[in-house]
């Protein structure tokens, strides 16, 4: 069955909420730019859990990026959802986060203030709505750096140990 036949048959079943914050952002990152709404589960996997009773349908917003991190991905519930995100996240800007600078850039003050910036809101996103984690699952990630390696260790519903070189 294809999206359109999907958004037909099962779109009525998912409601809107809000896990994390009642507010218009990211439910994953927390950004409150280019807002889409995702299905959770995804409204072309609907089919195989529409008998599941344990399986809430909603509706969630979520930015661009982080939609496409989960699209078509069979992770029925929100939980497995947003920590996958926060893992694919973790590991596309896991360079950016052990060094923020570059070899041959010129250091002048803007450069700086913008880099700055730039890492905050990664940190920022990265971050988002793990302080509620509590209300999620119990779940824990540590960063380890090793010279130019980034390894990611988890526990939890998504345990996983893996290596980023930089």
């Amino acid at each position: 069955m294809d999206r359109k036949q999907s958004m037909a048959v099962y779109n009525s079943l998912y409601k809107k909420e809000y896990p994390l914050i009642q507010d218009e952002v990211c439910q994953c990152c927390g950004i409150t730019s280019d807002l889409q709404i995702d299905h959770c589960p995804a409204i072309t996997t609907a089919h195989l859990y529409v008998r599941n009773n344990n399986i809430p349908f909603i509706k969630i917003l979520l930015c661009g990026e982080c939609n496409r991190i989960a699209s078509n991905r069979l992770l029925p519930r929100f939980t497995e959802r947003f920590f996958t995100i926060k893992e694919k996240l973790l590991e596309r800007y896991a360079k950016d986060l052990v060094n923020e600078f570059r070899d041959g850039i010129d250091y002048s003050d803007n450069y700086l203030i913008e880099a700055d910036k730039k890492f905050e809101l990664m940190l920022n996103r990265i971050g988002f709505g793990l302080l509620r984690g509590n209300r999620l699952a119990n779940h824990t990630y540590f960063l380890k750096f090793h010279g130019n390696r980034l390894s990611i260790l988890g526990s939890g519903l998504h345990s996983s140990s893996r290596q980023t070189m930089m």
